[in-house]
């Protein structure tokens, strides 16, 4: 079985649990989905300030994360299955 790699992102311009997370694109590997943030973050971070209503240019946290960790993760969170 494959395993996935999600883009998720923190919004820093709010209290720290302001959570985005990318559905398209996805990656096969975590250095490919470090090197798309690199490439790409203008663009990313100018997408994840508009959907939190952010003023100015406001650096974010990116984060690669396997996409079974994350739903592990957020079954804790949330205290249920996803």
């Amino acid at each position: 079985m494959k395993t996935f790699w999600l883009l998720l992102s923190i919004w820093t311009g709010g209290d720290g649990s302001d959570l985005y997370v990318f559905e398209n694109p996805s990656f096969e590997s975590k250095i490919e989905c470090e090197q798309y943030v690199r490439l790409n973050f203008p663009i990313l971070n100018l997408h994840v300030n508009q959907v939190h209503k952010g003023e100015g240019d406001i650096p974010n946290l990116f984060y690669c994360l396997r996409s079974d960790e994350f739903k592990k993760q957020m079954s804790l969170l949330k205290g249920q299955s996803i």
